[in-house]
């Protein structure tokens, strides 16, 4: 039982970098996490991760594409990535963050792929897909996910419900919540026969 609780501490552990800025602007902090610290609280959270010399994605970059950025920290009050500090650390990988704009997100993507200069990653939401992807601004998921890995049991399900198209997954799921509601009456939905909002998503 003490093992448990050991464990769940430090698998919901915040931790924060302990280094100055020193400059204004937006200057990348350098974490002071440990790899072995890293690596601790992903076992605590039940995660294990291969060798980097069995991984064919050690010593790459890759190019996030987002108006926000999780990945590096830009202040010492916020909270390490773990996983990005170990991608880092364990397997010399780094991420490039190209930044935009929400209004303007979808136009630039569609002229950094019309220039052959594509990101690698983009934080799906609704309007990523269908259109976006029936657009070709969006590649397919399968040759990367494999979904019937044990993995990704809890989130296959909805890649294969909500972001299946021509047989093919668009959407990496890495967690399913509930952040946007929109309420509405069953009963005048039904009066009026309309299709439920709720089936037609």
């Amino acid at each position: 039982m003490k093992r448990r609780i050991i464990a769940l501490v430090l698998a919901t552990i915040m931790i924060l970098a302990l280094v100055g800025c020193g400059s204004s602007g937006r200057q990348v902090v350098q974490l002071t996490l440990s790899t072995e610290d890293s690596q601790a609280i992903l076992a605590a959270a039940g995660i294990k991760l291969p060798d980097a010399e069995d991984t064919a994605c050690s010593g790459t970059t890759v190019k996030w594409y987002a108006w926000y950025d999780d990945f590096h920290n830009y202040s010492e009050d916020e909270v390490v990535n773990t996983g990005y500090f170990t991608f880092t650390e364990k397997y010399g990988c780094e991420v490039q963050w190209i930044e935009c704009t929400w209004d303007a997100r979808f136009d630039d993507l569609a002229n950094l792929v019309l220039s052959s200069n594509s990101p690698d990653c983009y934080p799906g939401d609704v309007e990523t897909f269908p259109a976006n992807c029936i657009k070709g601004m969006f590649q397919a998921v399968d040759p990367y996910i494999d979904y019937s890995d044990p993995l990704w049991e809890g989130t296959a399900d909805m890649a294969y419900s909500r972001f299946t198209l021509g047989d093919h997954v668009y959407m990496i799921i890495t967690d399913i919540t509930t952040e946007h509601v929109v309420a509405y009456n069953r009963r005048v939905i039904d009066e009026y026969g309309y299709d439920d909002p709720a089936e037609l998503y």
